[in-house]
């Protein structure tokens, strides 16, 4: 029976704070950047907007999330935006805050509002 090794090859665009804070430090990416912009994409989004201003963002609905409930319609995602908002839950950085733990997130803001 024959063996077959499979490279497989991925080039991935990502911003250079992605690269430097996320990729490289957790080792999923290996080397040297393949191309890297001598101005940060930061830089490039201010300088857009200082040229441009004021903007105006309009939606042209071209894209969509699926395979997510984001539970845009549930109250309880307006109160955990608003305790984030007020402090009483830390800022979820690393992971979402999601609805399926949402009692454990009110005990902790009620915990934190005493």
């Amino acid at each position: 029976m024959k063996k077959h090794l499979w490279v497989i090859l991925l080039l991935l665009a990502v911003n250079n704070f992605r690269y430097s804070a996320a990729l490289k430090p957790l080792n999923l990416v290996s080397g040297t950047p393949e191309w890297q912009s001598a101005e940060p994409v930061q830089d490039m989004i201010r300088e857009y907007i200082a040229r441009s201003s004021p903007i105006t963002p309009t939606v042209d609905g071209n894209w969509s999330i699926t395979g997510a409930d984001l539970g845009k319609d549930d109250p309880r995602r307006a109160e955990l935006i608003a305790w984030i908002n007020e402090g009483l839950l830390p800022v979820p950085y690393h992971e979402s805050c999601n609805l399926a733990d949402y009692e454990e997130l009110a005990a902790l803001a009620a915990a934190n509002r005493e």
